[in-house]
């Protein structure tokens, strides 16, 4: 799958316009019905994380792209149920999105290096 402005691609480096850029060079470069995944980065803006990550996917849906969230820091500390409830109302009405989770990648990556340590 291609991907842009993932976190590979420095999007926190990225202003909104450079962001755009990206996608539409993207869609250009792949023609038409290519599927790519484009990062929804938020973290450091201000205003309703709802409205904020749908921008983002707006945006990327409009180039075609499948969305994948980036986490922000402000869903740190929620309890499951909140971060549920932020994430139904984020992907609302999107057909395919995407979240990447740290958290899960490196609890994953954990017990595969725990495994070939312990040789299991």
């Amino acid at each position: 799958m291609n991907a842009v402005n993932m976190d590979t691609g420095y999007v926190n480096y990225l202003g909104d316009a450079e962001k755009c850029e990206v996608l539409r060079w993207t869609r250009e470069a792949l023609g038409p019905g290519v599927a790519f995944v484009g990062g929804a980065y938020i973290e450091g803006q201000s205003g309703d994380i709802v409205a904020l990550y749908r921008r983002e996917m707006e945006r990327i849906v409009e180039f075609g792209g499948v969305p994948i969230l980036f986490q922000t820091a402000r869903l740190h500390g929620k309890s499951a149920e909140e971060k549920a409830a932020a994430y139904r109302a984020i992907c609302r009405d999107f057909r395919g999105c995407w979240r990447l989770s740290w958290v899960r990648c490196l609890r994953r990556t954990e017990r595969f290096l725990m495994k070939r340590r312990c040789g299991g």
